[in-house]
């Protein structure tokens, strides 16, 4: 569980994907000749005014199979923005239009801020998963104390059959090893 009090531990780093990493640099040489971002989980992604548009690649999926869907990012970044957390700082509004597009009205234009706020933060948040219950539980409260025991939820709930994007797949866990 990615938002867990105890920290999620060093293996997620490898477990899931970022929708794209900051370019890096070598020291000496000209960083005009180097992308501003190199792309994971995005196949693209575009900036205007305050807007913000990912396309997610076609090919990527959960370590399960299933597509990686805009509809994971939008529930990711709701829940995030739900329980205070950095990246729901930074946009406005959120939708997917299609299955790979996400489209964000951010915060400010100064892309400066929002980008390395949103393209490094890696995609942990599955739909169908208990973290959509986790996110629908904050949503339906109908009272603060329901809504922050919800929210509450969120950090101490170990999440079963954890399902990834990355490069390493998870096939067991511990109260100290990930296998």
């Amino acid at each position: 569980n990615k938002y867990f009090a105890q920290g999620s531990g060093a293996g997620n780093f490898f477990m899931y994907d970022p929708f794209a990493v900051a370019g890096n640099y070598p020291r000496g040489v000209d960083a005009s000749e180097y992308p501003d971002w190199h792309t994971v989980l995005a196949e693209e992604f575009t900036t205007e005014g305050r807007d913000l548009t990912i396309r997610l690649r076609e090919d990527h999926t959960w370590h399960d199979g299933d597509s990686v869907l805009a509809e994971d990012v939008v529930l990711q970044h709701r829940l995030e923005k739900a329980i205070g957390a950095r990246t729901g700082g930074v946009w406005e509004e959120i939708a997917a239009p299609d299955n790979r597009t996400v489209e964000f009205t951010l915060t400010s234009a100064n892309t400066d801020i929002s980008l390395p706020q949103l393209l490094p933060n890696r995609l942990r948040v599955k739909r169908g998963t208990a973290y959509q219950d986790l996110y629908e539980a904050i949503e339906s409260a109908t009272t603060d104390e329901e809504r922050q025991q919800a929210k509450g939820e969120v950090t101490t709930t170990r999440i079963d059959n954890a399902v990834g994007t990355g490069l390493w797949k998870l096939e067991t866990t511990s109260s100290s090893q990930l296998t």
